[in-house]
């Protein structure tokens, strides 16, 4: 298969399947400025239970299948649950080191409020990102997040995405990444959007949570598409796009209204 990330629209032999399963042997480090992607074990049950399920972060679950936990130890049952999930493949997020620098953040002026992450010098876990089911003979992959709110608004939190958007199309060559969600779910589906995500529809009572018959809205990104979300991405997340309060200059929108795609991404 060709270089994924020399993708040509145009070219119909870039499509040809399949894709690269994703394995821990393919997908066990993902590093960035501010945070890094690291296998799930049941070492990190207790540092995700106080980031994830302490009462104040309740609000985590809402919309999940299970959850809040009353105890650590029916939250270990749940993480054991993930990790014997033979479709999915979850990896913590982890703070990597302070940069030299104070750590620029987010400015959310697309309707958030400011919120500011600057990793301590001690190691956090600070939520769990997911890929599932992958259909490497279709090109076609999931992604999923559960953030602490320390993440929410924040520049590392739209970095976890982009290591996740980046190792999907560029490493594994995949050229469908799908994003779904309770349609309850207002923060979530803001998130798909301003990533670049193109809402494609709605699964009516799709399922059963929490005694909610639940529909789920599916978002989806495109290989062609990613050619202009990944330039974006990559400029909103440099230094150059914050001022020394760490506000954003430019909005991930607006790079995106520059490089040739725009609103039309944000359906």
């Amino acid at each position: 298969m060709k270089d994924p990330a020399s993708y040509n629209p145009s070219d119909p032999s870039t499509l040809s399947p399949p894709a690269t399963l994703p394995t821990l042997s393919t997908s066990s480090h993902l590093h960035g400025t501010h945070i890094s992607l690291i296998p799930l074990s049941t070492t990190h049950t207790a540092s995700l239970y106080n980031t994830l399920n302490s009462p104040e972060h309740h609000q985590i679950f809402k919309y999940l299948p299970s959850g809040p936990y009353s105890s650590l130890s029916s939250f270990s049952n749940w993480i054991d649950t993930l990790l014997q999930s033979g479709d999915f493949m979850y990896s913590v997020i982890r703070s990597a080191p302070p940069p030299p620098s104070p750590s620029p953040s987010e400015s959310e002026q697309e309707s958030h409020s400011n919120s500011e992450f600057i990793p301590s010098s001690e190691t956090e876990i600070l939520g769990i990102a997911c890929l599932s089911a992958p259909a490497p003979e279709h090109l076609r992959i999931e992604i999923g997040l559960i953030l602490s709110p320390l993440l929410h608004h924040s520049t590392a939190g739209t970095e976890a995405s982009y290591l996740l958007l980046s190792h999907c199309f560029d490493a594994l060559g995949y050229r469908r990444v799908e994003w779904r969600c309770d349609d309850r779910n207002e923060a979530s589906k803001r998130a798909a959007a301003r990533l670049g995500f193109v809402k494609e529809g709605v699964f009516r009572e799709h399922m059963v949570v929490k005694g909610w018959k639940r529909d789920t809205v599916v978002f989806g990104m495109l290989g062609r598409e990613w050619v202009v979300v990944r330039g974006a991405l990559g400029a909103w997340l440099g230094e150059e796009n914050f001022d020394e309060a760490g506000r954003q200059k430019r909005r991930l929108v607006d790079l995106r209204a520059e490089m040739g795609r725009g609103d039309s991404l944000c359906v």
